[in-house]
């Protein structure tokens, strides 16, 4: 809470009105050309890749979410999740925040002195 009412209090900063027109001056006059990328096109192109279709990919991945689920409730993990008690760990949680909070604050102090 007191971060929130700090943050408040801060002024926020704006980027100049120019910055926009000279990013894309600057890159309009580079002498560099973009990048290609070869490996991708042909990839694109290939008749594999049309072959292939997309639902696999999700079938994949789908599967792959399934196993990972199975292993979490066989190894106890899940359960171990769900017997928290959510006021502890919101206490401990705070705690963690709060010594955070402390160390950042202490390490920007000695930066700027």
């Amino acid at each position: 809470m007191d971060v929130e009412l700090m943050l408040d209090q801060l002024a926020v900063e704006q980027a100049p009105a120019e910055l926009t027109d000279r990013v894309m001056s600057a890159l309009r006059s580079s002498d560099r050309p973009l990048p290609v990328r070869p490996a991708l096109e042909a990839q694109a192109s290939s008749p594999r890749r049309k072959w292939m279709p997309y639902w696999r990919t999700e079938l994949l991945h789908g599967m792959v979410a399934m196993a990972a689920t199975f292993l979490f409730i066989i190894s106890g993990v899940f359960g171990k999740l769900t017997s928290l008690d959510p006021n502890q760990w919101e206490a401990d949680v705070r705690t963690g925040a709060l010594q955070l909070f402390h160390v950042v604050e202490s390490v920007s102090r000695q930066l700027l002195s």
